[in-house]
């Protein structure tokens, strides 16, 4: 459901989707190839995170919690 929701949220053109495949079930998405096309969307794979990952997304998320970082709606997070 992330995967499916990441795809109707991202902005309209030039969005970036950042898929980590660590689900259970499963994660699956579905998504009209053209779709990726016409709004030339970036879906990107990782793998592999490490403690220093999470620390990073801890501090992003509270950094985002007290307002340092302003979130735009568009599905792209800029310093403020």
């Amino acid at each position: 459901k992330a995967n499916t929701q990441a795809a109707e949220l991202v902005k309209e053109l030039d969005g970036r989707i950042l898929m980590f495949a660590a689900g259970y079930p499963t994660p699956e998405i579905e998504l009209d190839s053209n779709v990726i096309h016409y709004r030339r969307m970036e879906l990107i794979g990782t793998f592999g995170a490490d403690m220093k990952d999470f620390f990073q997304g801890g501090r992003t998320f509270k950094y985002r919690s007290c307002g340092c970082i302003q979130a735009s709606g568009t599905g792209e997070v800029s310093s403020g």
